[in-house]
């Protein structure tokens, strides 16, 4: 099973991620997240970006969080990261 989130979570802030982290990604054993993010958390982003992007953290924020909810990074290209959810998660 595999949760497929392609420019999706630049949509989001950073507190609604958590929660479809929390609450919708954990159940899945792999999760596949391809978004237009810097790696670093810099602050607001997007404030001069007309479109809907509105996440406020990088890559390195966004990786933290899925580590913390028992995913591990298995490989990566460009802005896309495949997670794979820890056994004992």
């Amino acid at each position: 099973d595999i949760f497929v989130g392609a420019h999706v979570i630049e949509h989001m802030l950073a507190d609604e991620l958590q929660q479809l982290i929390t609450n919708i990604i954990s159940k899945f054993r792999y999760a596949i997240i391809e978004s237009p993010l810097i790696m670093d958390t810099i602050d607001n982003r997007w404030q001069d970006y007309l479109g809907t992007h509105i996440l406020e953290i990088g890559w390195t924020d966004v990786i933290r969080k899925f580590q913390d909810a028992g995913f591990e990074i298995i490989d990566s290209a460009h802005d896309t990261y495949l997670f794979r959810r820890l056994p004992s998660s």
